[in-house]
């Protein structure tokens, strides 16, 4: 049988939009509560971080879990992390791949995503001075600093996600697929 009948077909369409409508409701939640409980207080955060959030679904890429081997714990898969603590300083994300080999070695790859928004970052020369102090001792850690403006993160969100991702996997931006409804 090399063709359906067109109520087949009718019906199968019909499935897909309500499986659609149920994954739409189910990420909508998902994301919402994600946003809640990470601490983020910056809009631009929190719509950052959902942009990540859907370019790792839509490029079925694992997210980061514990994972233990001989009694010490890794990660392993992408993970983003809001309002990260790195000795002294909180930074807006931690991004990072996680690779454990089958040697036992741990690799990763990291970048650390300021939003700069004019409401909450560079209001005053001590609050850009504190900036400019923090990235030079992360820097001084090897990290790897990314800063957006709010305006860039306001204008294609899924964009930057994407650029994030494509960093911390080490692979070009095209490879990071964006669904074309979205950009």
């Amino acid at each position: 049988m090399d063709k359906l009948e067109k109520n087949v077909t009718d019906f199968i369409d019909q499935c897909s939009k309500e499986i659609g409508k149920f994954c739409e409701i189910d990420w909508n939640i998902d994301l919402w509560n994600k946003c809640q409980e990470q601490g983020m207080e910056s809009p631009i955060e929190q719509i950052l971080y959902c942009a990540l959030k859907t370019i790792r679904k839509l490029n079925y890429i694992e997210e980061a879990e514990p994972w233990e081997d001989e009694k010490i714990t890794y990660l392993r898969g992408l993970g983003f992390y809001p309002q990260y603590q790195i000795e002294k300083y909180r930074v807006d994300f931690l991004v990072g791949n996680y690779i454990f080999t089958k040697d036992h070695i741990q690799i990763k790859k990291e970048v650390i995503v300021e939003c700069d928004s004019q409401q909450f970052h560079d209001r005053s020369e001590q609050e850009r001075r504190y900036e400019k102090q923090r990235d030079r001792f992360l820097q001084s850690k090897n990290y790897k600093i990314f800063h957006y403006t709010g305006a860039e993160i306001f204008k294609n969100p899924l964009l930057i996600a994407q650029e994030i991702i494509a960093y911390v996997m080490e692979k070009d931006i095209k490879d990071i697929l964006i669904d074309s409804n979205l950009e």
